[in-house]
């Protein structure tokens, strides 16, 4: 049986202010009192978040059944327990156990794997409760008129910090914007031509999104509905409301052109 130590430190920050050589200490201590022999200890720099860190990986390739890997706390080992999970159940059936040296975590025991889950349960929780005050703090700011964040919409580039509107116009992309859906409003051009015409770098699906969104209204769109926000408008509600006709208009016509393509092959197949 080979018993490996690892520890890591953030390269976000050392969020439990322990260094590797402390953590390093107190995993051979641990060791030590069981009259275990560590066969090596892994130092990691890296951030938790995720299991592609390069000395985790070559532990990984080292492990076989019958063998223990000590960590300090389970946040060495992850900083998601939840996240985590899949892979020490994956070790349980490989017979790899994990203990943690500052809780009563030892999956080599029944009793261990019973408090583990118990952790997952409360984490689980946590986690469910903190995504539950993010999403009402998201409406509570997106009924006030503000931005949850995203890509900044074309027209537009980030404000200056302390500015009351997420972000300003950038006069430049307004003249393209502008030309986007004057051009499409008059109903002669295609998207392409529409595109072209413009001056735009966008794909065609990209312009379309362009011509739909009310952010150059001067609102913001979030969980299925629209809003009043502090950012200047680009296009007036007249504009916009024709382009919404005409999109709408071609939207109807592709249908019956499809629908038409498609009883007369029926035609054809059937003779």
């Amino acid at each position: 049986m080979a018993v490996y130590g690892y520890t890591r430190v953030s390269t976000e920050g050392q969020e439990d202010k322990t260094s590797l050589d402390e953590q390093t200490d107190r995993i051979a201590a641990l060791a030590k009192a069981r009259g275990w022999s560590l066969t090596s200890t892994f130092r990691e720099v890296a951030s938790g978040t995720t299991f592609d860190r390069p000395e985790f990986q070559k532990m990984l390739t080292l492990l076989a059944p019958g063998d223990s890997v000590v960590v300090l706390a389970l946040s060495r080992f992850s900083r998601s327990i939840v996240d985590g999970y899949s892979t020490l159940l994956e070790w349980e059936k490989r017979g790899i156990a994990l203990l943690s040296a500052t809780e009563t975590i030892d999956t080599s025991t029944a009793m261990g794997r019973h408090m583990l889950r118990i952790v997952l349960e409360f984490a689980t929780a946590e986690r469910e409760v903190l995504l539950e005050r993010i999403e009402a703090g998201r409406k509570r700011n997106a009924a006030a008129g503000g931005f949850n964040g995203g890509p900044i919409a074309l027209g537009y580039r980030a404000a200056p910090k302390g500015a009351k509107a997420p972000f300003i116009v950038d006069e430049e992309q307004r003249e393209i914007v502008r030309k986007l859906f004057l051009l499409y409003g008059t109903g002669r051009f295609s998207l392409a031509e529409v595109r072209h015409r413009a001056g735009c770098r966008l794909s065609l699906a990209g312009v379309e999104g362009v011509l739909a969104n009310p952010v150059y209204l001067g609102r913001l769109r979030y969980g299925g509905a629209t809003r009043k926000a502090a950012h200047e408008p680009i296009v007036s509600q007249r504009l916009f409301r024709r382009v919404q006709q005409v999109r709408r208009g071609r939207a109807r016509r592709g249908v019956a052109v499809v629908a038409e393509v498609a009883e007369l092959s029926g035609k054809a197949v059937g003779g």
